[in-house]
């Protein structure tokens, strides 16, 4: 994964966190939609293409066939229609969102190495990138910050962004490390490993911070 992807990534959850619930249900229905017509208008100039080839070879059936694929097609630019004025809707509320988290938001670029890239009084973020690939990410956060509820729940949505950032399953990722947590004793420095979607999230523990080892 190149650091911009997960930097885009990371950033454009972020904003989403910070919108409404109803805004949040909305804008992943809207990402599905924009999935779906995707999906449909690959397949349909799929068919396109293969119609066409036959066509090429006298076969005149293939004829009905692309009048039917445009018909498919015209409905499809219909619904894609719909959905970006529906997006367009949704953009006031976007754009407010990404100003309140405009001070958490990663960096476009990071140096190779290992660097952190983002200090706030509730957490670090660190990467080590080599030449523009995201090769690990590191959650540094205070163990006292785990122990009050508001930065508890701060905690528990940066992880979830971070998670979903390198593109693993947050929920799965979030519930794991609860229950880990929670089977915890005090003297354990590590914790059981977390997999999910390819990537490995590490737990280590020092008297006084928690660190969170992401690799991929």
């Amino acid at each position: 994964m190149t650091y911009t992807k997960f930097q885009t990534a990371y950033n454009q959850t972020l904003a989403g966190e910070a919108l409404s619930k109803s805004n949040q249900t909305k804008a992943t229905n809207l990402q599905d939609q924009a999935a779906a017509l995707k999906k449909q208008s690959a397949s349909i100039q799929a068919q396109v293409k293969t119609a066409k080839a036959k066509l090429a070879k006298g076969d005149t059936s293939a004829t009905a066939t692309l009048q039917d694929l445009a018909t498919k097609g015209e409905a499809l630019k219909t619904q894609a229609a719909k959905l970006k004025a529906t997006q367009a809707s949704l953009a006031p509320a976007l754009k407010k969102a990404q100003a309140s988290v405009k001070n958490d938001t990663l960096p476009a670029t990071a140096k190779n190495g290992i660097h952190t890239i983002k200090t706030t009084k509730h957490y670090k973020v660190r990467t080590n990138v080599y030449n523009g690939k995201l090769m690990g990410a590191t959650l540094i956060v205070p163990i006292s910050a785990l122990k009050n509820d508001t930065q508890a729940k701060k905690f528990a949505m940066t992880f979830s962004v971070l998670a979903t950032g390198v593109g693993a399953n947050a929920k799965h990722v979030l519930k794991t490390f609860s229950n880990n947590s929670n089977k915890k004793n005090s003297s354990q420095t590590t914790t059981e490993t977390i997999h999910s979607n390819g990537v490995t999230f590490s737990l280590g523990y020092s008297t006084s911070t928690l660190y969170i080892y992401v690799t991929k």
